[in-house]
This record gives structure tokens, sequence and C-alpha cells, in this order.
């Protein structure tokens, strides 16, 4: 029965809870199969003419809700896994002797008899021969490691590491450089700090080391800087931003060190580079705008913090094409020198996020596929200078992809998925999520009640 009462927007919002709090399959329903549910729980509210601006309608639940940022798609960012790409063969990969009758990297194609070829998808890791439960199947160093930016504040007042970030639980034990106010956890870190020129560049301001990196040190401390203040000031898009700058510092030191590397051969620096790239990447920019789902909407999210969020990706890259302008070349046309862009430092960092673990990258670890039920998992040193072990969960069949669960398996439905899209761009299909989704679906008809599979 249709009645003339309108609810105040308050009262709407939170009708909207109640439904969500009824039931766990109601948390992402449709603003039209709500609006069907409320109207089943407030009759009263149910509109005598839609023409009415004050009435219950679906137009209005939906401004309401998305006035106070609960939306039912406010969790839900939106997949972008069609825009990662990703190179094969490997450059330069050389599985470890003691794993490479074990395993190997493969492409993947799609499976879609339509496709006109056998389009690439991307690639994995993959069992050569059966594998035991517990088996260490293979170790790796990093191909690239960086201290968390977090770390950088607590580094420059020498509270923690210069090479690896550790922050000091006390002064006692750890060693300074022989050249600069810099200190490191130990004897280890130092050795690995100065046995590049990349401490020197960052560090040491007018030596003759420094200037023979070819890198600006009071630039890059500007750049560093930015970094490390702005992953606490946008407010706009805040989880966003924040693993952008944290990469932003990241993809910088990765600079700085093929520079270093650059010194000694440049044949090795360009190799370097190329397997960075050859990760699967995607542009910042493209990640971020598809990541505003998560925990905004598009009634929220303005233009405006859009706008901003390209402006400091670019101040960004401004202020290290500063720090790097004598070691790189800005024209990527170049001949005979490494060379950089603002397309490239947006995928880089969006490299960075997609394959970074722990603040490191590695070579073969990055060409795991995610499962929510893996078969693999990832074992951590004690420092970011110790080598990870990739362990066998359970017995792997020959031809079997290795996969790892990139989030906390513990994890329900919904939050694994939204973790993956937001983070890596996908909607996982693994077998578990095939078997969960429907316990977290529901139709609802036209007088908001749920239609049952076997009603």
């Amino acid at each position: 029965m249709a009645t003339n009462e309108s609810p105040h927007d308050r009262q709407i919002v939170l009708a909207a809870i109640d439904v969500w709090q009824q039931d766990k399959r109601f948390d992402n329903l449709s603003t039209d199969k709500l609006y069907r549910v409320i109207l089943k729980n407030k009759p009263e509210w149910r509109p005598a003419s839609l023409d009415d601006e004050a009435a219950f309608t679906p137009e209005r639940l939906h401004k309401c809700l998305a006035d106070a940022n609960m939306t039912p798609d406010r969790f839900e960012p939106q997949s972008y896994a069609s825009k990662i790409v990703s190179k094969f063969p490997v450059p330069y990969l050389v599985i470890p002797s003691s794993a490479s009758s074990w395993i190997d990297v493969r492409p993947i194609v799609s499976s879609d008899p339509s496709a006109s070829d056998s389009k690439y998808k991307g690639k994995g890791v993959f069992a050569k021969t059966e594998i035991p439960k517990d088996k260490t199947i293979w170790t790796e160093t990093a191909l690239f490691s960086v201290p968390s930016v977090s770390s950088v504040p607590h580094m420059r007042a020498g509270n923690a590491c210069a090479h690896c970030g550790t922050v000091f639980a006390r002064a006692l034990g750890t060693v300074g450089c022989t050249q600069c106010e810099a200190r490191f956890c130990g004897t280890k870190c130092r050795a690995a700090a100065t046995s590049s020129m990349a401490h020197a560049a960052t560090w040491h301001v007018g030596t003759k080391l420094s200037k023979t990196a070819q890198i600006g040190p009071k630039a890059w401390r500007k750049y560093e800087d930015m970094c490390s203040g702005a992953a606490s000031k946008d407010k706009n898009n805040e989880a966003a931003t924040e693993s952008a700058w944290a990469a932003g510092y990241a993809v910088g030191m990765v600079l700085v060190r093929l520079a270093a590397e650059a010194q000694k051969s440049l044949e090795g620096a360009l190799k370097l580079q190329e397997q960075f790239e050859a990760m699967a990447t995607v542009g910042q920019d493209v990640r971020q705008a598809h990541a505003a789902g998560a925990g905004s909407n598009a009634a929220s999210r303005s233009l405006f913090a859009s706008e901003q969020e390209e402006l400091v990706l670019k101040d960004g890259y401004n202020l290290l094409s500063k720090a790097i302008t004598k070691a790189f070349s800005l024209d990527e046309n170049t001949p005979g020198k490494l060379t950089y862009s603002y397309d490239r430092y947006l995928h880089n960092i969006g490299t960075w996020n997609l394959n970074n673990i722990k603040h490191c990258v590695f070579l073969i670890q990055s060409n795991l596929n995610h499962s929510c039920e893996p078969n693999s998992k990832t074992v951590f040193g004690n420092t970011t200078l110790d080598p990870i072990s990739i362990v066998a969960l359970r017995d792997i069949s020959a031809d079997e992809e290795l996969t790892i669960s990139y989030v906390d398996p513990s994890l329900d439905y919904p939050a694994r998925q939204r973790q993956l899209k937001g983070n890596w761009g996908f909607q996982c299909e693994c077998s578990r999520c095939v078997r969960e989704k429907p316990s977290y679906e529901v139709d609802i008809d036209a007088d908001g009640n749920i239609i049952e599979e076997n009603a």
C-alpha cells in the first residue's frame, strides 16, 4: 500500500545498514535490490508518487548512500587485469641448478576457443615433475631490495639502518659509515651499502664517489623527502596514495642502483632494467583510477581529487628527473645510455606495486600467480639481505602451476576479492572462490524476498 511518508536521509541510511546486518549476502546488493528489501522492512515508505522529490525512491536511496560514502559498491575497486602486461621469455632468467629439474617458467595462453589466435595472458611457474609436500623448491635473493619509505626519517636521524631500514631497538652494536652520518645494523649491511655507489650517491654530498655515481644527492633528498612525507598527507585516497609513494620511493632507489651499476657496466645496468621491466606492470595512473572504488565511489570521489593525484605523480617525476638527469637520458631514443620517461615512471611504480613483497622484488618469485588455495608459500629470512625460499604446501603434480596466496587466506570471500581487485587488479576465480561465491550472492524478487534456488 502506497503512503506519503517521507523518511529523513539519516533514516534511509540506517535502514540500509539494518539490511546489511540481516544477512551476509546482503552486503553487496545492487541499489535496486537493496531498495526492494528496505521496502519490505518499511512498507510505510512505499511512495504514492515517484515524481515527489521527497519520496523514498531508488534514486533517493542511491543519493543518500553516496552522500554517506556507503553505496553498495563502496568497497568494490574495479578490475584492471586486462590492462596488466608482462613479457615472456623473462630476460636473462637462470633457474638455480638445484631447482632446474623441478620447475620452469612458462607462458599462459587464453583457453577461449573463440579467440582467433593463442592470446598470451601472462606467465607462471610450473612443476616439471612431481614435487613432494614440504620440499624447498628454490631459494632466491632479491633483484632489488629497498628500505620501507616509513623508515627514511629514522635512517636520516641515525635511528635505523641506512641499508635495510631496520629501526634500531638500541644503538649498541650498530656501525657507522666512514664518510657520512649513516648508521647500519651491522657490518653485513654496511658492506652491502658501501660496495655499491648507490649509498654514496644518496648520502655523500660533494665527494668524488658521489660525483662518479652521477646522481644529484641534494635533488635526491628533495625527492626522498617528498616520498616519505606524501604517504600521510593526501586524504582523498589515502590507501592508494600511500602505496603510490612507497612505490615511488622504491622506484627511485631502483634507478639510483641502476645508475651505480652503469658506472661499472652499462650492459649490466641495461640487463637489470630489462629484467625489472619484464615483470607484470600497469601504469600507476590506471591503478589509482581503478582502485578508487575501495572506500569511495564515483559520486563522492571528485574529478579534482583525481587531478590532484596526477599532479603529485608529475611533481614526483620532475623531482626525480633532476636527480637522475646525468645518469639517464630523458630521451628514450638515446643510444648507449640508460633512458627514462614519465610513462616509464608510471609503469615502474605499477611494477613495484604488483610485484614487491616486503620491499623486495624477485626475478623468479614474481612469476608466481595467486590462488586462495595455494600449493606453495614464500618463507622469508631475517633481513632483506637474506634469500627467500619457496616451499611446497602439499604434493604438487607434474605440469601443475605453482601458486601462492597474495592475501591472507583466512579472509572471507568478499574481503579477499576486494584486496585482490584493489591491489592486483583482478577478480579471483580459483576453485575455492568458485565454491564460496554462491554463498555470498543472492537474488531478490519484486517484493523484497530472497529467491531460493530450489524454491
